[in-house]
């Protein structure tokens, strides 16, 4: 993985954590680009750490065919896990368990307690969708000039929440949230009065996708109330196909 990437990750990724750790009072919002499918696709996630050393997911049933959402929900939960890094290139996705079970001996990393029930807390399924109570309106910049996002109809959220789940999204892509550019508003038409006098250019931002983000960010919690501490456990495990642990890893590229 390049060292710009890496970088540019690791900034993604402390944001991520602090969020997690520190919001005050998570909603759980439901998506329809993350929503659950008639079809089963099973996914297999590459992760690595900062030194390029390669880790694999188990294979991960779900009802979701959606690479991004995968991908955000894979990179949440390593946030929490050694700060195992997961890119939408990194995630692969199969129509049978066989064919992603091939994929994992072939590959041959080390094996990280990654399943479909932990990809599932990060994800919009089974989510109650709540009626909007607010309006969303993001600014980031490219280092060129500023972009505005489409107007987000959103449950209750903190500020710190929709800053961060825009500089997630922003993450690969060229823009960051700029300082002071999350504004929300009590209704549609606000939102988009403030759009028209700005008259930014538009950034290829909508809610379903944002959602994706927001989620990833606002893992079920028992009690909505207390933050959920980081986890402690590194959920690794020996490599798919060999009896030893990291000395036996390949170093091959996914």
């Amino acid at each position: 993985m390049p060292v710009r990437s890496r970088v540019k990750f690791v900034i993604a990724v402390g944001v991520m954590f602090l969020v997690c750790c520190s919001a005050k009072k998570p909603v759980n919002v439901n998506s329809n680009t993350s929503a659950a499918t008639q079809k089963t696709t099973y996914w297999v996630v590459v992760m690595w750490t900062l030194i390029g050393t390669g880790y694999i997911s188990e294979v991960c049933p779900l009802p979701v065919d959606d690479r991004e959402s995968v991908a955000v929900a894979a990179r949440a939960w390593g946030a929490r896990h050694r700060g195992l890094m997961a890119l939408e290139d990194s995630v692969y996705s199969f129509t049978s368990q066989e064919e992603a079970e091939k994929f994992r001996r072939e590959k041959g990393y080390i094996a990280v307690n990654l399943n479909a029930e932990e990809l599932k807390k990060y994800l919009c399924i089974g989510q109650p969708s709540l009626p909007p109570t607010e309006y969303w309106v993001v600014i980031m910049s490219n280092g060129e000039g500023d972009f505005m996002s489409e107007v987000f109809p959103l449950p209750a959220y903190d500020r710190v929440n929709i800053s961060a789940a825009a500089s997630n999204w922003g993450y690969g892509k060229g823009f960051m949230t700029i300082e002071g550019g999350a504004h929300r508003f009590t209704s549609q038409e606000d939102a988009e009065k403030f759009r028209r006098e700005k008259g930014l250019p538009e950034l290829k931002l909508n809610v379903n996708s944002f959602k994706k983000y927001l989620c990833a960010l606002q893992p079920n919690i028992t009690n909505p109330d207390k933050p959920s501490s980081p986890s402690t456990d590194d959920g690794v495990s020996k490599p798919p196909n060999s009896p030893n642990s990291e000395n036996t890893n390949k170093k091959t590229s996914p």
